[in-house]
């Protein structure tokens, strides 16, 4: 987008932001996208939440009465839905997008602002455990699990990852 904005091929919304469109009441990791040293180009129309989305009959053939309310409940689903060819969970290869809910939702996160320096921080306790659920998940799919991986391994979840899975499915970063 600054390509675009500095190219004079953006038109500048600050003025619409402020009297038309509510802007002091836009979330700021949603507005801030949008915006090139103070000009709001963009507008944050959109931002998603989770949701589960399923097969009622699917379920009702594995014995499963409701959706999962806890990340144990979620894993053991799909496990019971993982037979006669179907996939509890699918998962679309190496998705950064999904991979950060998960982070965020252990209250980690992606990298930290040293005072105009960012530093990775994947190697805290918080993103890890966000990884390790990610990587659980991942499991129980045949989705692709690397860009270079010809056929998907298919591994199970193992008992000390599911006991320590109590938090339900990520809600939105807000």
């Amino acid at each position: 987008m600054a390509q675009y904005a500095q190219s004079g091929g953006l038109r500048d919304l600050t003025l619409e932001s402020m009297r038309d469109l509510g802007s002091d009441d836009w979330l700021p990791g949603l507005a801030e996208p949008g915006s090139i040293g103070g000009v709001q180009y963009g507008i944050p129309w959109y931002a998603a939440n989770r949701v589960v989305i399923y097969n009622k009959d699917l379920f009702e053939q594995a014995g499963i009465k409701s959706p999962p309310r806890t990340r144990t409940q979620w894993i053991a689903d799909s496990e019971r839905l993982n037979r006669d060819g179907n996939q509890g969970m699918y998962l679309p290869g190496q998705n950064w997008y999904v991979l950060a809910g998960f982070i965020w939702d252990e209250n980690g996160e992606l990298a930290s602002d040293k005072g105009g320096d960012w530093k990775g921080t994947l190697d805290t306790p918080a993103a890890l455990r966000g990884m390790a659920f990610y990587q659980d998940l991942q499991a129980l799919g045949d989705g692709p699990k690397d860009a270079d991986e010809e056929k998907p391994r298919r591994a199970r979840c193992s008992p000390r990852a599911m006991s320590r899975r109590s938090s339900p499915p990520p809600a939105p970063r807000r």
